[in-house]
């Protein structure tokens, strides 16, 4: 078939994802600089949803306090971010079988939602298929649609790490529609968290197909999506799956862009934390930010060879 590509064969294919998301080329005249404590800065995405789960638009950079590894920051700019590219993992492995009407349904639901390009992964121990663009994501879930499901693992870690590596501009929404379970990945959730914030790599939204409310290994998943500042969820019933996509296409098509100025240069991981403020400059409980755990370190400052700093 057109669109499966079994791993052996991906590494050529995975090229396209650089047509979906432009790359980040430094000019031959430009060489990175180390940051001085003056003009560091920390760009990173951000989100912000209500109690409603919907996205909040109108927060200016004055409404929000910021800390890098517990000491304050100044918030230097805050701007709407261009649409993100999306990438859709979808699940198929034996678990997803008694929901995978609603998951393919999903799946066509969000990639028309698509702002600005699409992919699509078909992922259980190995990654199964890839298509890219709308109409082969089309012909790809029609043959999904017949699919006869066999035993076999879950690595959505594995798949994840394996995705992110390949995407070379943060300006991507990564959305999973599976259980959240893994049972197959050589890396672990905490090790995945690990990667994605030190790379910078983007964020991880997920679409909980499960309706089993006691499931525990879903905290997992949860955790890497929180983590990479991204979002998750959980329909309570296969009714309730088409509102729950629409949550999570608005919200991961709502991203801010936020540059910070710490108060000494950063050197390795450190915690981020932000908040919204009210007039009374006590925080707002009816906003909450989806945001990196922690920030790898001062933007690359850019310089011409040879001229003085």
């Amino acid at each position: 078939m057109k669109n499966h590509l079994y791993r052996r064969n991906m590494i050529g294919r995975f090229a396209l994802l650089g047509r979906l998301v432009a790359a980040v080329v430094l000019s031959s005249s430009l060489m990175p600089r180390h940051a001085a404590a003056q003009d560091c800065r920390v760009t990173t995405e951000v989100r912000l949803v209500n109690q409603h789960q919907q996205p909040v638009l109108d927060i200016t950079a004055d409404q929000l306090k910021a800390e890098i590894a517990g000491k304050p920051a100044k918030v230097v700019t805050l701007s709407r971010a261009a649409n993100p590219g999306l990438i859709l993992l979808i699940d198929a492995s034996s678990s997803m079988k008694g929901t995978w009407n609603e998951v393919i349904a999903a799946a066509r639901q969000l990639a028309d939602s698509a702002r600005n390009g699409v992919a699509a992964v078909v992922f259980r121990e190995n990654i199964e298929a890839y298509a890219e663009g709308r109409s082969e994501i089309d012909k790809l879930l029609d043959q999904l649609s017949t699919r006869t499901f066999s035993l076999g693992g879950t690595a959505l870690y594995d798949t994840l790490i394996e995705i992110a590596g390949r995407v070379r501009t943060r300006s991507t929404a990564l959305l999973v529609i599976s259980d959240g379970e893994d049972n197959s990945s050589m890396n672990s959730s905490d090790n995945t968290i690990k990667l994605f914030l030190k790379s910078s790599w983007p964020a991880v939204f997920g679409l909980i197909v499960d309706y089993d409310h006691q499931n525990p290994r879903r905290g997992y998943f949860k955790t890497i999506a929180a983590a990479t500042g991204g979002l998750i969820a959980v329909p309570s019933s296969a009714s309730k799956v088409p509102e729950a996509v629409n949550e999570l296409a608005a919200e991961a098509y709502a991203p801010f862009t936020l540059t910070l100025q710490p108060i000494q240069p950063i050197a390795k991981m450190a915690k981020l934390k932000l908040e919204v403020v009210g007039p009374d400059n006590k925080p707002r409980r009816d906003i909450r930010f989806a945001q990196v755990a922690e920030v790898a370190g001062c933007d690359p400052i850019l310089t011409s060879p040879g001229k003085p700093e």
